[in-house]
């Protein structure tokens, strides 16, 4: 089974497995912005809603931080994403994370499986039922499954904030 794994602070970090398909995992890496380097971050703009490396870490340098600290009208949901360009049709994959929350609404880790016809996503696996996170909790271990269907051409990871809080 593959494997792909993420570092997320006050919300994730690297677990080691067998294969991590993810480019710097564990946020270590930063780029010249002084940002998690091959991570893209979304923060729609609302009362200081900040997306950020953080020293606080479960393992590693850095982690990555997500901080909304009123909810939105319309949920943007907030979140740092990399996508997965590998052939993995069939192949089954986990995602894991050690995730830290304060007076958060939900956190989350995401796997989306695209097509690029039509840009539509196949398939999801999120960290929501099995793994909660709410509230105010230390560093836990989360990780989710799945196995992308036929025509997946991308996987998206995306560790998510939605409400407020911080993750």
């Amino acid at each position: 089974m593959k494997r792909i794994f993420v570092t997320i602070v006050c919300l994730f970090h690297t677990i080691v497995y067998a294969e991590n398909l993810l480019n710097n995992p564990g946020f270590d890496k930063l780029n010249l912005d002084g940002l998690p380097a091959h991570w893209d971050l979304f923060v729609m703009p609302n009362h200081e809603a900040i997306g950020r490396v953080d020293t606080i870490t479960h393992d590693g340098n850095y982690s990555a931080m997500l901080y909304t600290p009123t909810p939105y009208a319309q949920e943007p949901f907030n979140n740092w994403s990399q996508i997965v360009y590998d052939d993995l049709v069939g192949v089954p994959l986990k995602l894991s994370a050690s995730v830290r929350t304060e007076n958060v609404s939900e956190a989350a880790l995401w796997i989306q499986c695209f097509s690029k016809k039509r840009s539509r996503i196949l398939a999801t696996a999120s960290t929501t039922t099995a793994f909660p996170l709410t509230g105010t909790q230390g560093w836990i271990l989360v990780s989710t499954e799945i196995t992308p269907p036929p025509n997946t051409d991308f996987i998206v990871i995306r560790c998510a904030i939605t409400g407020k809080g911080k993750a």
